[in-house]
């Protein structure tokens, strides 16, 4: 029965801990005006993409989706205990399904992680063309 107190107080406590983080986390970006505004020179470059539309938006998230007749496009972008993750996911007719990550501390420049993000998404897709010609 002790055993059952103690993992339930470990339990109880990494939860708390994970909480106030989280929570000092968001605190950190509402003194920049929010994720939004925080990282709106990355999430512009989004916003101009052709017919995207926002999918998901959160505090600390969110979630750009493409739809053409051919290929189904997805970016999620969210900040996370000092890290920006970007994830894009691609299933095409045509290509098959894709899938990148990438992370990037949160204080490296916007304009540096679109310039990798695009680069190798670029390099990415030439090799998947190479390999269907």
């Amino acid at each position: 029965m002790a055993v059952i107190i103690i993992i339930l107080g470990v339990v109880i406590w990494y939860f708390i801990s994970f909480n106030k983080e989280k929570n000092k986390q968001i605190e950190k970006l509402e003194v920049y005006g929010g994720f939004h505004r925080a990282y709106e020179e990355l999430l512009s470059e989004f916003y101009e993409i052709p017919n995207v539309q926002v999918l998901n938006k959160t505090r600390t998230s969110i979630t750009f989706l493409i739809n053409d007749r051919f290929a189904v496009t997805h970016f999620y972008i969210m900040h996370s205990f000092n890290k920006i993750n970007v994830t894009w996911e691609l299933q095409s007719i045509s290509y098959g399904e894709h899938k990148l990550n990438w992370t990037f501390p949160d204080y490296q420049l916007q304009s540096q992680m679109l310039k990798v993000i695009f680069s190798d998404m670029e390099a990415y897709n030439q090799r998947v063309y190479e390999k269907m010609m």
